[in-house]
């Protein structure tokens, strides 16, 4: 029996049948949950602030 082709399956997104039962998997950006059915999407880690620039990375000034 094939549960992901007959629809009996739980999977939130993606399901892969196997000998006797299946299992879920997520698609990109998306991670599968504790109760391996749901897929949650994966949060995109948001940019640093920028702070002051450092002594570094000021633009040297020539004297002429």
């Amino acid at each position: 029996v094939d549960e992901c082709k007959e629809g009996d399956h739980r999977c939130s997104q993606k399901c892969v049948n196997t000998v006797g039962s299946y299992r879920c998997l997520c698609q990109d950006g998306f991670s599968l949950a504790e109760d391996e059915i749901t897929c949650s999407r994966i949060p995109t880690p948001s940019p640093s602030p920028a702070g002051p620039p450092k002594a570094d990375d000021r633009s040297s000034r020539s004297h002429a």
